[in-house]
């Protein structure tokens, strides 16, 4: 956050430092940085140079699932992020409630 024009400035990763070997696998792959997935309601916490990224929700269509993964990455070095618990939101189990909505129109009703 630049908190002169009150404006976020998104990050970029840092290409690693590898041998030649390397990087021609990695130009034939074209392999993409490793990015967590987008997300609000998350927490943030750094500990000297390093930011860890843990949970959030994710909205599905109609469905808020909350995530418990957690991630960090090295603000000094800006090359990855390490994935440390991996949570799949595919395995997830959807428990619908009743909205507060229905329940408020009960309220009524008995008034």
């Amino acid at each position: 956050l630049n908190t002169t024009s009150n404006s976020w400035i998104p990050l970029a990763l840092k290409p690693k430092k590898a041998s030649k070997r390397a990087e021609a696998e990695e130009a034939s792959t074209e392999a993409v940085p490793f990015w967590p997935s987008p997300r609000m309601g998350s927490m943030l916490c750094c500990q000297g140079n390093v930011l860890y990224l843990y949970g959030g929700i994710v909205e599905v269509q109609d469905k808020q699932i909350t995530l418990g993964d957690l991630y960090s990455i090295d603000l000094s070095k800006m090359v990855e992020w390490k994935v440390h618990v991996e949570m799949d939101v595919r395995t997830q189990q959807w428990l619908e409630e009743e909205s507060s909505s229905e329940d408020e129109d009960e309220d009524e009703d008995d008034a």
